[in-house]
């Protein structure tokens, strides 16, 4: 398969990948807050996200059972029947059934993130990781300004049922494109092996407060993203307005220069294939001194045949 083929598989996962945690980080706080629910209790809802930092727990079952794809696929149709489900219940005062709606549809999207990130490095072979980080970023913050944008301003002009609704066709629609992608070569290791492989991690000095360290360090930001919109939406802001406040012009500018980034990087891993420009040809400094050609060292002149001396001796 070639890396252009391979690009597009790339960046429609990951694009896959953003989609549902744009929902929750951008979409769900607006809605949320046009329903009556306080800012206090949408903050505590960001404990929602708690599979995100928690799945390296249940990585190791991902990794083992099944294929990838299956995988994904299933956390998408999970991801969409749970949203139908937000959309169907009462939002104020939220229930328990909206929490346990709300807790599966970001469970399944942390369980997808696993097998994507797993299916992904599995897809690539070295020397394509740096091409494929560029549009696997640009794809995730792609899917982020239309979680966060677009389908807020739909919803502005049709209403969150039928916002929600698009969402769950996208991601059903996503489910059947990426049961097309490529198998890859998956060989799963028996439990003793890489039970053994995590002990000796663990085991290493500094292991634990590396893992703590990871888990933790952007706890601050992840607590107030949620109360960006709802900030906005209590200005006055419409939903159009709101939908692409500031912060969004400077994730889509991000996207743009993630783009530019991965071309740019893509021409560089291609051009040993390709004729070298002009500046790549140029003498070595201080090979021309006063606009002639400097004479090459005697060492070379000796070496070379005796017509090329005479033709490079002065007149």
């Amino acid at each position: 398969m070639g890396t252009r083929r391979k690009l597009s598989w790339v960046a429609l996962l990951y694009f896959a990948e953003g989609l549902p945690f744009g929902m929750v980080l951008d979409n769900f706080p607006v809605y949320f807050r046009l329903h009556g629910v306080s800012l206090g209790l949408i903050g505590a809802l960001s404990l929602l996200r708690t599979p995100w930092w928690a799945k390296v727990f249940w990585s190791p079952l991902v990794d083992q059972i099944g294929e990838r794809r299956q995988w994904i696929q299933g956390a998408l149709i999970v991801m969409a029947a749970a949203l139908l489900a937000v959309a169907a219940l009462p939002v104020a005062p939220i229930g328990a059934l909206l929490v346990l709606a709300l807790f599966t549809f970001t469970t399944a999207a942390a369980t997808q993130d696993v097998a994507i990130d797993a299916y992904t490095i599995e897809l690539l072979v070295p020397g394509e990781e740096g091409v494929a980080n560029g549009v696997r970023v640009s794809a995730y913050r792609a899917a982020l300004v239309f979680a966060g944008g677009v389908l807020v301003a739909l919803a502005g002009r049709a209403g969150w049922p039928t916002t929600f609704a698009v969402a769950a066709v996208g991601l059903l629609a996503l489910a059947f494109a990426i049961g097309r992608s490529p198998l890859t070569d998956h060989h799963p290791q028996p439990p003793r092996v890489w039970a053994r492989s995590l002990q000796a991690w663990v085991s290493r000095p500094g292991a634990i407060p590396v893992f703590l360290f990871v888990l933790l360090y952007k706890l601050d930001t992840n607590a107030i993203g949620p109360m960006v919109k709802p900030f906005w939406v209590d200005r006055g802001l419409s939903l159009r307005r709101s939908a692409w406040a500031p912060r969004w012009s400077v994730r889509w500018w991000a996207v743009r220069s993630r783009r530019a980034g991965a071309s740019f990087v893509r021409s560089g891993c291609w051009a040993s294939s390709r004729p070298s420009p002009i500046w790549a040809t140029r003498p070595p400094r201080g090979a021309m001194r006063g606009g002639r050609a400097s004479t090459p060292p005697r060492s070379a002149r000796a070496s070379a045949p005796a017509s090329a001396r005479r033709r490079s001796s002065p007149s």
